[in-house]
């Protein structure tokens, strides 16, 4: 409808100004060097027309002639860009497939024209790694920090050198550069989880007994997992301590944080490695504040074991349990264990069999058993003998390996 109106009043405007120029033609005089030339007004307005169109079309050539390069350089990068997507899109998908050659070949030729070249560097240089070309891998680290956006992926590139010297085995190499990283960002999960895995790795129990309360808070670990890891941490420091003087057991055990102190298993193998220096006195308070802290069938039934110096004292206390733990089988294999040792036997024998009443165990029948020869009772020993020899290997067992 618009084009319409314009169409019909261009028509009436062309209608109007032929009449008006029939009427009034005018003249255009051009003066040039003595020449003079005379036109009518409408046909010089015309030769102006057509003059400034063709003024208008030469210089949009010449600018356009101008502007090729930057056309074409344009047009190179764009078609650079989009053949550098493709590449790094099949690399990324080779390297998940562990395609590793052919995903360093595509990363390497995408990554100078991606939008990100240091991450198409990165897993070309850990495609590189998993071939064994380490100097490769090292010339793609290079160029990724050549071209990283100093804010935003620094700590990455750094993470990806520590874990491909972590791979590799270069684990000092690693460590320095996670200590680096741990003094501008020092609770990054990724930064702690790979330092307790090098420091695991290299068996270096200190520093990763020092890492294990930050490990904690951060929740890098889930808690099983750092339940292990603590119980090894231990484990392995007083396996190393083994038979040194109890001042030094005890000093590397006030290291420990509380929370470690009070774990069963933990407290199990620090009293192990105090009796085995005549620290039994000692044992039984950390038993007994493991015990207090969570109740443990491994802990208590080695509570029995003390050569503590005061067997009435140890009987009482292990005594004063069978109250608060009456469904506990390992209390009184405990407290058999004590009475025997000081000579009760018929009240030994009483706990024995209160302790097989509950759950029936191998420890407790070849405890038994000896108890009733020490009576002189060897026909019944026999028998408890028996007994607990089915327990670990039932004849249904034994007929089958025939």
């Amino acid at each position: 409808m618009i084009r319409l109106f314009i169409m019909i009043a261009a028509l009436a405007l062309a209608v109007w100004v032929g009449l008006h120029v029939e009427q009034f033609p005018g003249l255009m005089v051009l003066t040039f060097a003595g020449w003079r030339i005379d036109i009518p007004l409408w046909l010089g307005i015309i030769f102006l027309a057509l003059g400034l169109i063709i003024i208008h079309y030469v210089a949009a050539i010449f600018a356009g002639v101008i502007k090729t390069p930057a056309y074409l350089h344009k047009l190179s990068k764009r078609f650079r860009s989009t053949r550098s997507k493709k590449l790094i899109h099949k690399g990324f998908i080779a390297f998940v497939e562990g395609n590793y050659a052919k995903a360093e070949t595509w990363l390497a030729k995408g990554a100078p024209a991606s939008d990100n070249p240091w991450l198409g560097y990165l897993f070309a240089a850990k495609a590189a790694q998993e071939q064994g070309h380490n100097n490769r891998r090292d010339r793609y680290i290079e160029l990724a920090q050549k071209n990283e956006v100093k804010e935003h992926t620094e700590t990455a590139i750094a993470l990806t050198q520590a874990q491909l010297a972590f791979e590799q085995g270069q684990h000092e190499q690693s460590v320095e550069k996670l200590k680096a990283l741990s003094q501008k960002e020092p609770n990054h999960p990724q930064v702690l989880r790979l330092l307790q895995q090098n420091y695991l790795q290299t068996k270096a129990w200190q520093p990763l007994l020092e890492l294990l309360p930050i490990l904690k808070q951060q929740r890098v670990l889930a808690a099983d997992a750092l339940l292990a890891l603590q119980r090894t941490i231990v484990k392995e420091q007083f396996a190393a301590l083994d038979n040194v003087p109890k001042p030094l057991l005890i000093s590397q055990w006030q290291q420990l944080p509380r929370w470690v102190q009070l774990d069963s298993e933990v407290a199990l193998i620090y009293a192990k490695a105090l009796q085995r220096v005549q620290g039994a006195i000692e044992a039984e308070e950390v038993l007994r504040d493991s015990l207090k802290a969570q109740w443990n069938e491994r802990v208590i039934e080695y509570y029995g074991h003390l050569q503590y110096p005061d067997l009435n004292k140890l009987l009482n206390r292990a005594e004063s349990w069978l109250k608060t733990h009456p469904q506990s089988p390992g209390l009184p294999l405990a407290l058999g264990l004590i009475c025997e040792r000081h000579q009760l036997w018929g009240k030994a024998q009483r706990y024995y069999e209160a302790s097989l009443s509950l759950k029936p165990m191998p420890q407790t029948y070849a405890c038994l058993g000896k108890l009733l020869e020490k009576m002189d009772r060897p026909e019944l020993s026999a028998q408890i003998f028996k007994k607990g020899l089915l327990l670990i290997t039932p004849i249904e067992n034994m007929a089958s390996d025939v």
